[in-house]
């Protein structure tokens, strides 16, 4: 092989080793252009994803909010009912009454006064025909977290304890139409604060007992 030969050959050689070298490069660039877009679309999925839990953060907190604003008028509107309170002594005249609706078949009409020589009178009066228990007991000297009995000497006809703290009477169940079941209580004020009340509806095994905070007649 002559000179020429060889140089010619060596210069095909560096032309092939630069052209590698420019295409190892290239594909260097092109594989870090690859890995920089990789990252920024992650960066820009994450970044979504933020976003996106950030707006459920605040539906979420929304709706929680919403939430407590109907439980809390919803507890507004229940704590109207929780307690029936007496507006001092009265009458027969002037005794107090309320209607509690426990559904639509079943309404019952409270009346209830102390008279002059500080004995309480509550009655309970239905035209409902189902079959209905009043649960009932009282707080003496205020003490709010323990139901007693009254003296058996003041018990109304069809009453039995229930346990050592409540006391069951039975409405007076008639078949005919026209005439109203009902309860009558009559004992001394003494030191008794509150009457403390439910419903218990027998043949639908059901209790009515204001949303579990039951009814309660202040006597003070």
């Amino acid at each position: 092989m002559t000179s020429n030969e060889d140089e010619n050959q060596m210069k095909v050689q560096e032309i092939e080793v630069q052209k590698d070298e420019e295409e190892e490069e290239v594909e260097e660039e092109k594989e870090k252009n690859e890995e920089q877009e990789q990252k920024e679309e992650e960066k820009e999925e994450k970044d979504d994803e933020k976003d996106e839990d950030e707006n459920q953060n605040q539906i979420v907190l929304k709706k929680d909010d919403d939430d407590n604003d109907e439980q809390e008028e919803e507890a507004e509107e229940k704590e109207e009912v929780h307690e029936i309170r007496m507006d001092g002594d009265g009458d027969e005249e002037n005794k107090s009454n309320l209607e509690i609706v426990l559904s639509p078949e079943i309404k019952i009409n409270v009346e209830w006064f102390i008279n002059a020589n500080k004995n309480v009178n509550i009655e309970f009066k239905t035209n409902s025909k189902q079959k209905l228990v009043l649960h009932w007991g009282v707080y003496i000297d205020n003490h709010i977290d323990k139901w007693n009995h009254i003296d058996k000497y003041y018990y109304p006809p069809l009453t039995k304890d229930f346990d050592e703290f409540a006391l069951e009477t039975d409405f007076s169940y008639l078949e005919q139409d026209d005439i109203e079941q009902k309860i009558s209580i009559n004992f001394p004020r003494e030191n008794i604060d509150t009457f403390n009340f439910v419903f218990f509806e027998k043949d639908a095994n059901r209790w009515y007992n204001n949303d579990s905070h039951d009814y309660h007649i202040q006597l003070n």
